[in-house]
């Protein structure tokens, strides 16, 4: 999950205005959609919601493609900054890349703000939309993947805790259900008891093959 994004102050707008401006149009873009929805997605909208010139948003994004492939690619580099940082204040061992993951996913609804859903329903709705911006969605998950297949844990045990991490995600994105602190401490315990069990399971250890006989000479 994200992490929330600081909006930049005047103080820093007049020291970078270049890069405050570009973030200000991709705060705007998300407004636009999220009030008229993706299809209403225009650089004349998005430019008016910022407060800028469309000349101006023209130095930032040529295209409106070029703005959601903007917005996809933010709210997935928030994610991966989550779990990096969460991994480097993990202890190493088995099952590190899955304790992090618990760990930033549900610590506590806290870490579940607004700024989130907001970049996180945008996402969903640009994939929708064009479909060709699942791939950066597919690559990433690709990444968390391959390191959970080197996390030292069981077959379908880390892959068991992501999936967790991320159906309690999106029933919290779309309003399915209310996630209390108590039900995710309910949850969490449960996977780290699993995660425990697991790791110290032994390892089924492979046979060496046995050398063939052959019958003796007369």
């Amino acid at each position: 999950m994200a992490s929330p994004r600081k909006k930049p102050t005047d103080d820093t707008c007049a020291a970078r205005p270049a890069c405050c401006d570009r973030e200000r149009v991709l705060e705007a873009a998300e407004s636009v959609v999220l009030a008229k929805g993706i299809g209403a997605l225009t650089l004349l909208a998005v430019a008016q919601e910022a407060k800028l010139s469309k000349s101006g948003l023209l130095h930032h994004f040529s295209s409106k493609d070029a703005l959601l492939d903007a917005l996809v690619t933010r709210t997935i580099a928030c994610w991966e900054a989550d779990v990096d940082a969460a991994v480097a204040n993990t202890s190493p061992g088995p099952g590190r890349i899955a304790r992090a993951i618990l760990s930033t996913c549900l610590s506590s609804t806290r870490t579940w703000t607004e700024t989130q859903r907001r970049s996180s329903q945008v996402l969903v709705a640009a994939v929708v939309q064009h479909p060709k911006h699942a791939e950066a969605l597919r690559t990433a998950h690709r990444r968390i993947l391959g390191r959970i297949a080197k996390d030292g844990l069981p077959p379908g045990v880390g892959e068991a805790i992501d999936l967790a991490a991320n159906g309690m995600w999106f029933t919290w994105l779309l309003g399915l259900t209310e996630w209390t602190p108590a039900r995710i401490a309910a949850v969490r315990s449960a996977l780290e008891r699993l995660l425990k069990q697991e790791s110290a399971a032994p390892r089924p250890s492979a046979r060496r093959p046995r050398p063939r006989t052959t019958g003796r000479k007369k």
